[in-house]
């Protein structure tokens, strides 16, 4: 099976080839499905955070 490279401006720059094998097994929608939801998941990763005891201004005492 012959696949046409193009470049970032759609232009076609190389034609390569490879195994018909590569295309030829059935799609398992579940498994795409699994792997988009595990990259937006990770995506999320690092962006939250909570504050610790000694984060948090105030104790649990009245001030007077």
């Amino acid at each position: 099976m012959q696949i046409v490279v193009r470049n970032s401006s759609g232009d076609n720059v190389d034609t390569i080839t490879v195994s018909d094998n590569l295309f030829d097994a059935p799609m398992n929608q579940a498994l795409v499905h699994q792997v988009a939801v595990a990259h937006m998941a990770n995506a999320r990763q690092g962006t939250s955070s909570t504050k610790t005891r000694g984060m948090v201004s105030g104790g649990g005492a009245k001030p007077w």
